[in-house]
């Protein structure tokens, strides 16, 4: 399988995003590059989230998460979140279209299709038919309240002719979707409350945190999901904490702070050309 073509067109800092992989380039390796923040990272996990998680029912809860940074305008009933194009191994395009709604869409959707067939699987549907002017199926996959308390919806429309197929597709195409990143990311498909625990020491055990824990269990949940260390965030937070207490015994002594806190502060971010950490 390969992917061809993803489109993003609103998601937090991704805006109007279009990317064509050719699947005749070779190699396979397609770089992305952006200003620091520009959404990189957010571009790759919002890819592995849709293709990995949103067809396998045990792993819906990481998809649920992203719907909680989802915003729908109030002018909106519906919105595109990502729209893939992909290349099967039988040489056949397939289209995903992942789209946020409000629960009147799916109401007016369901009652507008013409001869339809739901099947009800656990908190999935499977909505079989079609509107008059569209042309193919529709699968519910899960619903959440944004920041803003509003119940949203997670549709994916999509080009397979029967559902059997599209959950085929699915379970193929989650266990060829990977991701790396580095254990410090910040991940949009974790809980706020994990990923604020990234930045506070366990103080029952300094050698490790509560985020660390939560991802491995993340990781025993999410297979295809591999994280790197190159500095540990607490490593770092230890190191900060010790040259704030450098100082003030410092300024203790002599009057003045010491200047150990941004000695480090200068040397990490010169580790880190590229990207300025502090």
């Amino acid at each position: 399988m390969r992917l061809l073509r993803v489109q993003v067109p609103d998601f937090r800092v991704l805006k109007n995003i279009d990317l064509s992989f050719e699947k005749d380039f070779f190699p396979q390796i397609f770089p992305i590059g952006s200003q620091n923040g520009g959404g990189k990272s957010t571009l790759l996990q919002l890819i592995f989230i849709l293709l990995h998680c949103s067809g396998d029912p045990e792993k819906i809860e990481y998809v649920v998460n992203v719907l909680h940074r989802c915003q729908l305008e109030d002018e909106l009933e519906q919105k595109t979140l990502a729209m893939f194009e992909i290349l099967t191994d039988n040489r056949e395009e397939v289209k995903l279209d992942f789209f946020i709604c409000r629960y009147a869409y799916i109401k007016d959707l369901v009652s507008d299709l013409d001869g339809q067939l739901v099947y009800h699987f656990g908190d999935v549907y499977i909505i079989k038919g079609c509107v008059s002017d569209i042309d193919g199926q529709f699968v519910y996959l899960c619903r959440a309240n944004n920041q803003k308390n509003e119940e949203i919806f997670l549709l994916c429309k999509f080009s397979q002719t029967t559902q059997e197929e599209f959950q085929l597709f699915m379970k193929e195409l989650s266990s060829k979707i990977f991701l790396a990143a580095p254990s410090a990311q910040v991940f949009i498909f974790l809980p706020k409350a994990t990923n604020k625990s990234l930045f506070q020491i366990n103080q029952g055990n300094p050698d490790s945190s509560n985020y660390y824990l939560a991802m491995t269990d993340v990781k025993e949940k999410l297979s295809n999901l591999f994280t790197y260390d190159f500095l540990p965030v607490e490593l770092l937070i230890n190191y900060f904490i010790m040259a704030r207490d450098q100082d003030f015994a410092q300024a203790i002594e002599t009057g003045k702070y010491g200047n150990n806190y941004q000695l480090i502060r200068q040397n990490l971010n010169s580790i880190f050309r590229i990207k300025k950490l502090i």
